[in-house]
This record gives structure tokens, C-alpha cells and sequence, in this order.
């Protein structure tokens, strides 16, 4: 079963500089954000892994220009993950669509597993 001890839900509408110390003290952080392409409600996976910048923009934040903003201040970043949902419209509003609104739960069990791999593996390391 999953504790909810030491899981941190935030909800942002932007990434911002100042989560760059709350992640240098964290063990693994999940991202999950909106996406664009083909195929609407996909889920797309991958691993987040901070990149060489120049320095974070101040306007657009990515997870990996975060993760590097993370080790360039404090000296140390979380192992990271993306979650994306591809949507099918982005116009302003409050609702999610239809297609996009049916694999929450897919993504949500989604998210479920990877924390409890993470977790598995943190414990394995001791």
C-alpha cells in the first residue's frame, strides 16, 4: 500500500525558480503536465534529467532546466520523471476534454506504480 507520509502534492500553473531548493532536498520528484501531438489522451513516460543552460528563463521553466537549477544552487537534484497527458484542445477554460478526461484514471495508476518502483528502490539502496 502506498503512504502518503512523505508524498508532496503541488499544483502549480508554472514551474518557478523558487522549487529549486524544495527539490534539492528530495529523493525523486514526478512532473505531470499537459502535452501537444498526435493522439489525444496518450500518456507519455520519460525520465527528466537536468541539462547544461546559461540560465533558467525567466519566462519559460522546463523540469530539466529546474533539476539543473536545483544542482547549480544547492548542489543536488532528485531523480526526475514527466508524466504527459497529450491534449486535444488547449483554448482557455477550466474542463478537460472528453478523451483527455477518460485516462485520468489510467494516469493516475500510472503514477501509483512508478512511486511505488521508486520507493522499492529506495529502500533496496537503504
Amino acid at each position: 500500500m502506498l503512504s502518503q507520509d512523505n508524498i508532496r502534492y503541488l499544483t502549480l500553473h508554472q514551474l518557478g525558480p523558487e522549487l529549486a531548493e524544495l527539490l534539492s532536498t528530495t529523493s525523486y520528484v514526478i512532473f505531470i503536465d499537459g502535452s501537444v501531438g498526435d493522439t489525444p489522451g496518450e500518456i507519455i513516460r520519460r525520465n527528466v534529467h537536468p541539462i547544461n543552460t546559461t540560465g533558467p528563463s525567466h519566462h519559460h521553466i522546463t523540469p530539466e532546466t529546474l533539476l539543473s537549477l536545483s544542482v547549480s544552487l544547492y548542489g543536488r537534484a532528485p531523480f526526475g520523471i514527466l508524466f504527459a497527458v497529450t491534449g486535444l484542445q488547449f483554448d482557455f477554460g477550466e474542463s478537460l476534454s472528453p478523451v483527455v478526461q477518460e485516462k485520468l484514471p489510467d494516469l493516475v495508476q500510472e503514477i501509483r506504480s512508478c512511486i511505488l518502483e521508486l520507493e522499492v528502490q529506495l529502500q533496496q539502496r537503504g
